[in-house]
C-alpha cells in the first residue's frame, strides 16, 4: 500500500514560501497506522529485525515523488546514505526546508507525527522505524523525541549503517543477538539526543488535538480507551500518563466532565427528553443519568431545565 499522496490541501510540491501548518488540518484525525501501510510500494517491504522492535528499509534510486509521512505508530528514521539533495522537507509548525543532505543527515519523525517529503529523483536512503516502547528509559519512563529535519549525526548514521551491513549477507539472515544490541543502542541515543525533557512528558499539540476529536466526536459511544490511545500511537498505560500530563486530569475523569459539560447544553437548549441527552452523553439509563447529572452540577436535570 502506497503512502497517501501530497494532497487534501498540501501544495503539490513544498515550496518554502508556503504558509506554516497550511496542510495540517486535513490530517489531524487520522488515527496512526502501522509502519506497514505507509512505506511506497516502490520501495519493498521493509525488514523486522530486534523481535519487531525495529523496521528497516532501503530506497535506493526510487521514490514515489512528494510524499506525506505518517501519521504512524512507530518513530520513524529517513537517514542519507550518501550526500544527496536538494531534499524537501516539512514538518508541522515549520516552515518548509529545501536543502542538501550530506551522507548522515536525518529526518527524525516522532510517532503520531506528520511530515512530508520529497527527495531528489534518485535518492539513495535508509528508512529505520522503531517501536516507541524501545525508546523508553531503564525505569520505563515515557520519553518524547523532537522531530527534525536534515540534522547531520553520524552517530545514527553510522549505527544505521551498521544495520544495513548485517542484512546484507549472502543468504544469511542477520544475527537477531547483534541487531538487538545495535537497535537499543539507537534508542539510547536518540532518548539522549533527541528527546524533550523527561521530567515533563506530553503529548505534541498536533497529537493532543487528535485525541481531543476522536474524544468529542464519541461522547455517545461507551468509553474506549485503547482506541484513544490508538489515535495518539501509544499504549493505554502510556496514553493516560501522557494525557493527564497535557490536560492536568486523567482521561476518564476529563470524558465525565466533558459529558456533563455536554449534557447541560442539551438540557438548557433543546427540548430533547433527558432520556434522549443520556443517549447522547453515553449514559442510557435514565435513572443513571440523572445521578450524573446531579453529582456534577448539584442539582436535577429537570429543574435546570425549569429555570433556564
Amino acid at each position: 500500500m502506497t503512502m497517501p499522496p501530497f494532497t487534501d490541501g498540501a501544495p503539490d510540491a513544498l515550496d518554502d514560501n508556503s504558509p506554516v501548518g497550511a496542510a495540517l488540518p486535513a490530517w489531524r484525525d487520522e488515527p496512526p497506522q502501522p509502519l506497514a501501510a505507509w512505506w511506497p510500494a516502490a520501495g519493498g517491504a521493509p525488514l523486522a529485525l530486534a523481535d519487531g522492535d525495529l523496521q528497516l528499509l532501503e530506497c535506493q534510486g526510487s521514490w514515489p515523488g512528494a510524499e506525506r509521512l505518517g501519521p504512524l505508530q512507530e518513530h520513524l528514521l529517513v537517514i542519507a546514505l550518501e550526500a544527496t539533495g536538494p531534499v524537501r522537507a516539512w514538518l508541522p509548525g515549520e516552515p518548509p526546508r529545501t536543502a542538501a543532505w550530506p551522507a548522515g543527515s536525518l529526518l527524525l519523525l516522532p510517532a503520531g507525527e506528520v511530515a512530508l517529503l520529497q527527495p531528489p529523483a534518485r535518492p539513495a536512503l535508509l528508512l529505520l522505524a522503531l517501536r516507541p516502547a524501545l525508546v523508553y528509559g531503564s525505569d520505563r519512563a515515557p520519553r518524547r523525541l523532537q522531530a527534525c529535519i536534515g540534522r547531520p549525526d553520524p552517530v545514527a548514521g553510522g549505527l544505521a549503517q551498521a544495520l544495513r551491513a548485517a542484512t546484507r549477507g549472502p543468504g544469511a539472515a542477520p544475527d537477531p543477538t547483534f541487531t538487538r544490541h545495535l537497535a537499543q543502542a539507537l534508542a539510547a541515543h536518540l532518548r539522549a539526543h533527541h528527546s524533550a525533557s523527561a521530567e515533563r512528558p506530553g503529548l505534541s499539540r498536533l497529537r493532543l488535538d487528535r485525541v481531543l476529536a476522536h474524544l468529542h466526536a464519541r461522547l455517545d459511544q461507551p468509553i474506549d480507551l485503547t482506541q484513544a490511545a490508538r489515535v495518539a500511537g501509544c499504549s493505554v498505560s502510556h496514553f493516560a500518563h501522557l494525557f493527564k500530563a497535557a490536560m492536568g486530569v486523567s482521561p476518564m475523569r476529563y470524558l465525565r466532565e466533558r459529558r456533563m459539560v455536554r449534557a447541560r447544553e442539551l438540557v438548557e437548549t433543546t427540548a430533547l427528553s433527558m432520556g434522549e441527552i443520556g443517549l447522547r452523553v453515553g449514559i442510557p439509563e435514565p435513572a443513571q443519568f440523572s445521578q450524573a447529572f446531579r453529582a456534577h452540577w448539584k442539582t436535577p436535570p429537570s429543574q435546570l431545565r425549569r429555570q433556564a
